[in-house]
């Protein structure tokens, strides 16, 4: 019969006759039965206790296996390469090379950190942006050949060795025939919230009319201008795409500003910009409603002509029942008995985001 102690938890085996468990001589213990407490668990823990040298080997085993170093996991993941410009007479080729010296084959999710861009100085001193397909680079002019690119990439993972510094500078470069097109070179600077005239400016540092950009996606709404309406961007759809001029498949995307705080200034923009705020129009506003009331319509109409610059040309008013358009609510009140008008003014909330900012609202009268 076996026994099961109370006290140390030992499985023993024993009698009738049997008084103290064999473990810890304890003399608290009760029958043991499997399913009784005396499943395959028990025998687990029965097996351990009884083996416990054999048990932290296998424990320090499988932690072994199963917990690599986080050493191992760098090497095995992230990757360091070095560059070759392969002259190719009217193109160059950029080859990643492995830490073996090997080049490494052209795989966009390889080389697309690289970001690559160049440009070339022609003899007549102007500057040309030429045209980069995958890792191949055309010559469209003799000249001195820039060639940019980025050291690593946004995770970190696949960078350069440390001896690169993003800039390749070719001179003489002479082809023997053009390859491709010379487009005019659109280089970007700043791009900010202008309060004062309620824009997103974008400034062209080179390429100046010569620039198609783009503050709403790649497939959005391009214009030769650096000013842009700020009426519906938000931080999901600002997207900066630009191309030189008649050459749409070439846009690119522009990422070297600070996004956020460009939209941080647009929405912390104050309302002080448009004049008034939400609670001072909502207070003229009832002000101006008492004035007629009171029956003077002058000053009740001075009022009213200066908070018709911030209402949207749809706003709607409720005048004894009856919904009418805001801007005929001057003359209707001329018509109507004041002397049980309660206004009613709630909702007051900004409109839109531009200069000037319009407001909408719930009025009954």
């Amino acid at each position: 019969m076996k026994y099961k102690c109370n006290d140390c938890e030992h499985v023993f085996e024993g009698s009738s006759y049997t008084t103290a468990c064999p473990e810890c001589e304890s003399n608290s213990f009760i029958p043991f039965k499997n399913g009784n407490g005396g499943g395959w668990l028990d025998k687990i823990k029965e097996w351990i206790k009884n083996n416990k040298l054999i048990a932290a080997v296998i424990v320090v085993i499988l932690f072994l296996i199963g917990c690599p170093k986080t050493d191992d996991i760098e090497i095995d993941i992230k990757q360091q390469f070095s560059l070759e410009f392969e002259d190719k007479t009217n193109y160059f080729i950029i080859h990643l090379k492995d830490s073996l010296g090997n080049r490494v084959p052209y795989l966009s999710s390889t080389y697309n950190f690289l970001s690559l861009s160049a440009t070339i100085e022609s003899e007549d001193g102007n500057t040309y942006r030429v045209k980069v397909k995958k890792n191949k680079i055309e010559i469209c002019s003799a000249g001195e050949l820039e060639i940019t690119y980025k050291t690593t990439s946004s995770s970190g993972l696949l960078s350069l060795t440390g001896m690169y510094t993003g800039v390749k500078t070719i001179a003489g470069v002479n082809p023997t025939k053009q390859v491709g097109e010379c487009m005019p070179n659109v280089v970007l600077g700043n791009v900010y919230y202008n309060e004062s005239i309620c824009t997103i400016v974008v400034r062209v540092l080179e390429g100046i009319g010569k620039a198609k950009i783009s503050i709403n996606g790649k497939n959005g709404n391009y214009q030769n201008s650096s000013s842009f309406n700020t009426d519906g961007v938000t931080i999901k759809n600002f997207d900066i795409w630009y191309y030189p001029k008649g050459f749409k498949n070439e846009a690119v995307q522009y990422k070297d500003f600070d996004k956020q705080k460009v939209i941080d200034d647009l929405n912390n923009k104050s309302t002080e910009t448009s004049g008034i705020s939400p609670d001072a129009f909502k207070s003229d506003l009832l002000k101006m409603i008492n004035l007629v009331i009171s029956g003077d319509n002058n000053s009740a109409q001075t009022i009213y002509n200066r908070l018709s610059q911030y209402v949207t040309d749809g706003q709607m008013v409720l005048l004894n029942g009856d919904s009418i358009s805001f801007w005929t609510l001057m003359s209707d009140l001329d018509s109507e008995n004041l002397i049980n008008i309660q206004p009613n003014i709630s909702n007051v909330k900004a409109a839109s985001q531009g200069c000037n900012n319009a407001f909408t609202f719930d009025l009954s009268l």
